[in-house]
């Protein structure tokens, strides 16, 4: 394989960015690159951890229900008077808990990665679910 097929993408990254930079002179301001590197910051924390596991040659189906589950955490403890950073912390305690569990049963107790992780995403989104009713 040659250096221009294994970068594929970002040829093609490059290819868009001169194509709408030729269509728009507000494009390649500061302004507009800001808001475009705000919006892909999210996709971006989760995209690079998800290839690492799909590089290794897993899968990991609950991570958007886990990020749902962090965000609910979030409100649940801004919404009873705790502070934004306790609220992060608590978010964050969540995911890493979360992944501690499931990595416990993959890697100690041999379970199947996609069995874990969709269960884990069936699980998270259900106590997602609950947290959201719960606070109604």
């Amino acid at each position: 394989m040659t250096w221009a097929q294994q970068n594929g993408v970002f040829f093609d990254l490059l290819a868009m960015c001169a194509f709408f930079a030729l269509r728009s002179d507000r494009f390649l301001t500061r302004g507009n690159i800001n808001i475009v590197l705000l919006q892909v910051a999210i996709t971006g924390v989760i995209a690079v951890p998800a290839a690492m596991l799909i590089l290794s040659g897993y899968v990991d189906l609950s991570v958007g229900s886990v990020m749902v589950l962090g965000a609910v955490t979030f409100g649940q403890v801004v919404d009873s008077g705790g502070s934004d950073g306790v609220a992060v912390v608590a978010a964050l305690a969540v995911g890493l808990g979360w992944g501690l569990i499931s990595g416990f049963f993959i890697s100690y107790l041999g379970f199947s990665p996609i069995v874990v992780t969709l269960g884990g995403l069936a699980a998270a989104r259900g106590v997602a679910s609950y947290g959201v009713r719960r606070s109604r």
